[in-house]
Formats: structure tokens, C-alpha cells, sequence
């Protein structure tokens, strides 16, 4: 955080605080006029509960100008003597008097409580608990209460109990064809030796009850392994939604829903080669399909593109009740799971792995579903920065609890693009890297930086402020609705997609009976 306390406007705070399109989401401004204004304790909870905030106080509601004569002393005791009142466990905000147009503010900001303090509940709410969702406090659900307790308690999700699911549930083909995997890449991997209950045991997917005296199915278990009627009866979320669009904009409305097809969900093990299949068809690669059969030259974007979807099904939360929706536009592929990432996404590009699912994970990692846990996301980098394109966008977000990686069909710093940026002297990298993208694509947000640059909040809003100084990049509007746009002459080097045709593979024999269109 800066560490400046005065500024001209409510939008020079924002943009030096790096939170100029944070405002709604993680930036709430309120009055304070006459006391705390109703709903801040609800605030402080959910911003406690879920990735954090601010409460600026001082602000008029609507015009957002500043108030005269605002009690600073009494906001400040106000909430000094709530805090062990109000929150169970009590969180402690942090409190700036700042300046802004020449009066006195109160800046809060709200950290994420640790994991094993959480859930926070709102005492004078008859003890709920709150969580941020874009620019609402929601109740937390059930889901999220379990969730909370799981990892306070040190327990994954996918090791939880389901109840009443034992070695009878599962399919002996799936387990059978995990055997036969492994014995083609490791013929002297331990687990062979071991009877079916036994590999599972060794898994970690089944748990041993002491008050039933038996084993049971976890979640991973019955995941990986389950008959489908059983994994659909738990999991009726558990599929995968293919949405097609002809325009490089996606709107989602009664009139433009795409093309949809579903992959239906079934054991993990047997879903991701229906998966990869079903890949050949997501995107325009130079792939060769003869008699039914698959071969296809080594290509970086279908790696790029496997290790996205097979970290989908991985990682995502299964408590969400939400699907996997992979939306394919003439520019563009997005691939949504639900499931913020636990590991940074400005950390992706380096080793180390933090997975919502470490018993799926590991299953997945012996039969090299999945590479060397940690690497995924630099795999996915790497490979598309090989192939030449623009690195793919990653956008983990913890109040919608959804991540979402994009792969653009468009190569990146051509040599047209180096010739245009040099025009304008000597720059840092990063700020060359911004500049082009902002002329590639229109326009450009603090997240596009973050994401294209590897930055916090921060340090992206330096990167913007440095363009915005050498006036090449003009900002519009504040808060969540900030962009930049170019303030100079560019020559667009996107290719045109108007008259492009993607070509859709037809799907593998073994996989389209599955696929519901």
C-alpha cells in the first residue's frame, strides 16, 4: 500500500491504493455522517470470510464527493470497541485517517482471517456468517460452513465421508483400467502388488470409520472410481457445458445461448479421456483424424489446453453444485470451473501446488493424468508462448469462487508490435507489454496487467500511472467500471476473425454417444 495521505479525489486514492477497478467488489463508500452506517459490521464479516477489502468512510453514497464534518473520533471508537462485540472470533481491521480534497477519512481495510479462525459470524445477526459476492454480502451456505471446517480442521474436501459408500459402489472396470494404466507406465510401482481395497487404502480413498468399525468411500474415492449412478446421485453437477458463439463477444442472452452440447460426468478416471477426445473439437490445431483413430503432430496449444481441462476436473470445488462451461468464440476459448485457485495466479508461472483436491490430485499425478503437481500452470504458459500466442488470461476470483484460464487465438508481440512500441523511446518491459495489449485489444483494465505481467494490484496501477504519465494511455470512468484506452495512433494487427470458420472435429465414436447436444 502507498504510502501517501493526501489526495486530490476519491479516484486519486483509488489509483494510488492500486483499487481503481476494485470498487463494489472488494471497495465499499460509505458516509459515516452520524455514526457507522448500517451494514458495516456485515461488510467486515464478509470481507473477513472470503479475499478481504476496504470500507472507505467519509463519502457521500451516490455523488461519492467527499462530506464535511464527518466525526472521524467517533468512527474510529465506534469501531475499536464493536470489534470484540460484534465479530466471533473478533478480527481486527486496520484504520488510516486520510485526506482527500482537503477533509478528513476513515480508510478500513479488512484482511482474510486465517483458516483456523474461520467461519467469522456476525454476533447481532444471531450468529450468521457473511461472505463478499461481487458487490453483496451473502449469507454463507451450508456448503461454505463445511467447507471452513474442513480446513480449519486440516482436511481436504475430496477426503470427506460421503456416508454409506463402500467397495460395492464402485466400478470394477474403472479400477481394473486404473490398474492396467499403471502397470503400462510403472510395471513396478507398489500398488500393483496390492489387492483392489488395498490400492485404495494406499489412495486415501477410503477412510476407516472407528464407530462403524469399517472402511468407507470418501469423496475422492467415489470420484475417481464410482459407478455412474452413484457419482450422478451425489454429484448431479458433475458435467461438462460446450458453448459455442460465432462472434468474438460473448453476451449471454434469450437470444444468443450459443450452441450447447454436455459431457455428462462420471468417473473421473473414464471422464478425462472422454475429455481429451472431446479437445479435437474445442479448437483449430493441424490434426489428422483416419479411421476413427487420432494422431496428431506434437502441438503446444492442445498440451496447453489438456493440462487446462484435466486441472478443471482436478481442482474444481464440488460443494459449488456448478458445472464446468467451456465457451469456444471465433478469438477466443474460456474454460470455467468452479473453484477459486488456492495457489496466486501472479505465481503461476513458478513450481509449487496448493490443490483444493490433493487425494484426486495424487491419484491423477501416478497415472500422469496430470504432470508433477505444481506445474500446471506453467506448463499451460510455457506452451503457449512456444506456439507464439498471446499468453493465456488467468482470472481466479473468490467471491464468485469460479477460475476461469482464456486461450487466445492471436500471436503476440509481432514484429509490427515491436516497431510500433519502439516509436515512443525507452520503457520498461512491462509497460511494453501493457501498451501493446491495450492496442491489440481495445482497451485495458488493471486485471488485463495483473494477469499479462504476473503483478499484484499494486504494482499494475504503477504500470498504468507510468502510460497514463507519458500520456499514451487515457483511464475512463472509476471503480470496478475503470478502463485505459490508447491516446495515440495504432495500426490493429489482430487477424480478422469476421470471415473466419473454425473447424470442429467430429467427436470420437467411444465419446459420442455421451455427448448430449
Amino acid at each position: 500500500m502507498s504510502n501517501r495521505v493526501e489526495y486530490e479525489s476519491l479516484n486519486d486514492l483509488l489509483e494510488d491504493r492500486g483499487l481503481i477497478d476494485d470498487e463494489g467488489t472488494r471497495v465499499e463508500i460509505k458516509s459515516g455522517k452520524g455514526g457507522l452506517p448500517n451494514g458495516f459490521w456485515t461488510s467486515v464479516n464478509a470481507f473477513s470470510n472470503t479475499v478481504g477489502g476496504y470500507i472507505l468512510l467519509g463519502f457521500h453514497d451516490v455523488t461519492k464527493e467527499v462530506i464535511k464534518d464527518v466525526e472521524i473520533d467517533r468512527l474510529q471508537k465506534d469501531i475499536s470497541s464493536g470489534i470484540a462485540l460484534k465479530l466471533e472470533p473478533p478480527v481486527a481491521p486496520t484504520l488510516e485517517v486520510l485526506r482527500v480534497a482537503g477533509q478528513k477519512i476513515i480508510m478500513v481495510s479488512v484482511t482474510p482471517a486465517d483458516t483456523h479462525l474461520k467461519p467469522i459470524y456476525l454476533v447481532e445477526k444471531g450468529k450468521k456468517g457473511w461472505k463478499r459476492v461481487g458487490s453483496s454480502n451473502l449469507q454463507l451456505s451450508k456448503e461454505d460452513i463445511e467447507r471452513m471446517l474442513l480446513e480449519k480442521a486440516g482436511k481436504s474436501p475430496d477426503s470427506y465421508v460421503v456416508g454409506g459408500f463402500g467397495l460395492r459402489h464402485l466400478d470394477t472396470g474403472t479400477l481394473a483400467r486404473y490398474r492396467q494404466r499403471l502397470q503400462n507406465l510403472r510395471p513396478t510401482h507398489r500398488l500393483l502388488s496390492k489387492t483392489d481395497e488395498q490400492l485404495l487404502q494406499s489412495l486415501n480413498c477410503l477412510t476407516y470409520t472407528p464407530e462403524k468399525d469399517l472402511w468407507e468411500l470418501n469423496r475422492a474415492g467415489l470420484l475417481i472410481f464410482g459407478q455412474e449412478q452413484y457419482v450422478r446421485s451425489v454429484f448431479p453437477s458433475l458435467e461438462v457445458q460446450i458453448l459455442r458463439f460465432d462472434e468474438p463477444n460473448w453476451e449471454l442472452t434469450a437470444q444468443n445461448r450459443g450452441r450447447k452440447s454436455v459431457l455428462e460426468g462420471r468417473a473421473l478416471f473414464d471422464f478425462v479421456p472422454d475429455l481429451e477426445e472431446t479437445l479435437l473439437q474445442l479448437f483449430p490445431p493441424t490434426v489428422k483424424v483416419t479411421s476413427g483413430k487420432i494422431g496428431r503432430d506434437p502441438d503446444p496449444i492442445y498440451d496447453a489446453l489438456r493440462e487446462a481441462i484435466v486441472n478443471a476436473i482436478a481442482h474444481q470445488d464440488f460443494l459449488a453444485a456448478r458445472y464446468i462451461q467451456i465457451r469456444i468464440f471465433s478469438d477466443r476459448l474460456e474454460i470455467e470451473n468452479p473453484g477459486y485457485s488456492k495457489k496466486p495466479v501472479e505465481l503461476f508461472s513458478e513450481p509449487g501446488s496448493l490443490p483444493r483436491n490433493p487425494l484426486i490430485a495424487y491419484a491423477f499425478e501416478i497415472v500422469e493424468y496430470v504432470e508433477k503437481q505444481g506445474f500446471g500452470g506453467s506448463i499451460m504458459i510455457d506452451s503457449i508462448e512456444k506456439a507464439g500466442f498471446t499468453p493465456p488470461k488467468f482470472n481466479s476470483s473468490v467471491d464468485k469462487n469460479s477460475f476461469t484460464v482464456t486461450f487466445f487465438w492471436q500471436h503476440f508481440m509481432s514484429q509490427e508490435d515491436l516497431t510500433w512500441v519502439a516509436e515512443f523511446g525507452e520503457m520498461p518491459e512491462d509497460d511494453k507489454k501493457a501498451l501493446v495489449y491495450a492496442k491489440n485489444n481495445n482497451a485495458m483494465k488493471n486485471s488485463d496487467v495483473r494477469r499479462l505481467c504476473g503483478h499484484d494490484t499494486l504494482k499494475a496501477s504503477k504500470v498504468l500511472q507510468r502510460l497514463k504519465a507519458r500520456q499514451l494511455l487515457e483511464l475512463h470512468g472509476t471503480g470496478k467500471q475503470a478502463y485505459y484506452t490508447l491516446t495515440v495512433p495504432s495500426t490493429p494487427t489482430l487477424p480478422d476473425f469476421s470471415t473466419r470458420q473454425l473447424h470442429f472435429f467430429d467427436v470420437a465414436e467411444g465419446v459420442k454417444d455421451r455427448l448430449a447436444v
